[in-house]
């Protein structure tokens, strides 16, 4: 009956989970069948006065919420990651360069914005709780301001950033540090990615 409840991609390890002869606690986690929830199945064997084992006792637990906030947990530490690698590679490469008073402003603007990313953590642990609170901008200008933090990355590689907005007067509601974010990977991504002298 236990098996009708696990997905496919799963059922020859919980077969072979069952069939083991295990002697100790052992434990396997497994979705069930339409990927909805994800259950723990605990194993523990049961033995006589004698110490001699009869049988075995399961434990059989729905732990789709840990499974979840495990999930959650995951993406926002990859999408931290990744966010502040940005940032940090673009210092690095005004680094590399004689520096004016622009250059400072600008590493200084990225540190800030690594500090903020930093800083916004737990935020982004609790995006999905958090209501919208957008405001109005003009989308060219912060597209113009995203790119220009990724001009020595892109000069460093010989890659021609270009800005084509059809819409320029084009206003919208957002989250400024999310857009930013958003389109900073984008950036990010395709500097990296794209060939040298692209």
């Amino acid at each position: 009956t236990l098996l009708l409840l696990v997905h496919p991609e799963d059922l020859n390890d919980v077969r072979a989970f069952l069939a083991a002869p295990i002697s100790t606690e052992a434990t396997i986690r497994f979705r069930s069948k339409h990927g909805q929830n994800s259950y723990l199945l605990r194993r523990a064997p049961m033995v006589d006065a004698s110490g001699t084992m009869r049988a075995h006792i399961h434990y059989f637990t729905d732990i789709t919420p840990l499974e979840e906030a495990r999930r959650a947990r995951d993406e926002a530490l990859s999408l931290i990651s990744h966010d502040l690698r940005a940032p940090q590679a673009a210092i690095l490469a005004a680094l590399n360069k004689p520096m004016n008073a622009e250059q400072k402003t600008f590493i200084t603007r990225q540190a800030q914005r690594t500090m903020r990313l930093a800083e916004s953590f737990v935020d982004l642990a609790r995006m999905r709780e958090r209501d919208f609170a957008g405001e109005e901008f003009l989308l060219s200008e912060v597209v113009a301001e995203v790119a220009d933090d990724f001009h020595p990355l892109a000069e460093a590689k010989h890659i021609r950033i270009v800005q084509h907005i059809a819409a320029s007067e084009c206003f919208v509601v957002l989250e400024m540090d999310s857009i930013i974010r958003a389109l900073a990977n984008l950036f990010d991504n395709a500097v990296k990615f794209s060939p040298e002298g692209g």
